[in-house]
């Protein structure tokens, strides 16, 4: 889980990054069909905002990585390491399972 966490993230920096930038001011950002919206171009305050979810999702993602193994590497029964990454899997799957 924690590597389709970094595909993830990757792929949104790749969104933000290839998404074109809005030159002026009053150009269309949106495009309406119907009940459909399309994003045509972000504001660079909107592609900077986005790089710095990128950067935050990043350290978060590192920190549960480390921690979680450092959690994993210091226990001393079969149980408990299998205790261990039980909760270690709900924190991970606990963002997903919030958001849905």
């Amino acid at each position: 889980t924690t590597i389709n966490g970094f595909r993830m993230i990757c792929q949104l920096c790749l969104a933000v990054i290839q998404m074109p930038t809005a030159r002026h001011p009053d150009e269309k950002l949106l495009k309406q069909d119907g009940d459909d919206f399309e994003i045509l171009a972000f504001t660079k305050m909107a592609k900077f905002t986005g790089l710095v979810c990128v950067l935050y999702r990043i350290f978060i993602s590192s920190f549960i990585f480390t921690v979680g193994c450092q959690f994993l590497m210091w226990t001393s029964t079969n149980i408990e390491l299998i205790l261990n990454a039980l909760a270690l899997t709900f924190i991970l799957e606990l963002d997903r399972i919030t958001f849905k």
